[in-house]
């Protein structure tokens, strides 16, 4: 069993990115080493997945020192497998999930008052004013007839967790994923695999976000995906799909491997 494909990747790097974005980001890496995101990734072996609004900047913070945010983009992991192959199966690939409709309301609070991106800027200012705050965002989706084609719910902060750690065919690529609320195992299995002690704080604050006593359901429907495997990881503190070096098992509590419904597939299963 596997999640049902993702039916939003991340801008424009689905499963059918066509091959010129591949071979232009290539081109820009060979000839400007140093935007290269694999040359952040070195020192520790690891590879990490940056959702947006999923504590990206305190995770770099620890196990990137120094690694200014721009340096990483938000790539799917397919598409750095499509970039990278070799380096893909080299590195230790990690991501960290985070409850989806907190991550819908501190998505909105973002764009509406912390984003200096001219275009996010330009999106809230100009293309939808009248969305003030996030009763105005729920209220106003839940009077659009198809929530899949509502353009702003296509941009990379909104976009589902699944569409970045999953394959065309649902499948998902990462080594270990772990909730953003209870980092604590993730970070642990982390600082084993790194060599490097890790003491990971919300270095990137926002206010609380409540969706409580908006109506939801519609929202709650589109990132379903999301939120089954959420809970997942939030019951098991942390998903192995590998585990190449023993590590798992010094960490409580065990992980019994390849038995998430969307686990990474095994050598030789296709």
């Amino acid at each position: 069993m596997t999640l049902p494909p993702p039916r939003q990747a991340p801008a424009g790097l689905d499963g059918a990115a066509p091959r010129l974005r591949v071979l232009r980001h290539r081109l820009r890496y060979a000839l400007h080493p140093a935007t290269n995101p694999m040359r952040h990734f070195a020192s520790t072996r690891t590879l990490y997945i940056r959702l947006p609004k999923n504590a990206s900047n305190s995770i770099m913070a620890v196990l990137y020192p120094g690694t200014p945010p721009a340096a990483l983009p938000h790539f799917s992991a397919l598409y750095y497998r499509r970039l990278f192959p070799r380096a893909f199966q080299r590195h230790f690939v990690f991501a960290p999930l985070r409850h989806p409709l907190d991550r819908f309301a501190s998505a909105f609070t973002y764009y509406r008052q912390t984003s200096r991106n001219p275009a996010e800027r330009h999106l809230m200012d100009r293309t939808l004013p009248h969305l003030r705050t996030l009763e105005d965002f729920v209220l106003w989706l839940n009077d659009q007839p198809d929530l899949e084609s509502v353009p702003i719910l296509r941009w990379h902060h909104f976009l589902r967790q699944t569409s970045y750690i999953c394959d065309t065919r649902g499948r998902v690529l990462t080594d270990l994923l772990f909730p953003v609320e209870e980092m604590g195992e993730g970070i642990a299995l982390l600082e084993e695999i790194t060599g490097r002690r890790a003491r990971i704080g919300r270095l990137n604050p926002s206010r609380p976000h409540s969706t409580h006593g908006l109506p939801m359901d519609r929202i709650r429907a589109l990132y379903a995906d999301d939120l089954r495997l959420w809970e997942q990881v939030m019951r098991r503190r942390l998903l192995l799909f590998t585990d190449p070096t023993g590590l798992a098992r010094r960490i409580e509590p065990a992980v019994e491997m390849g038995q998430h419904p969307c686990r990474r597939p095994l050598p030789g299963e296709g």
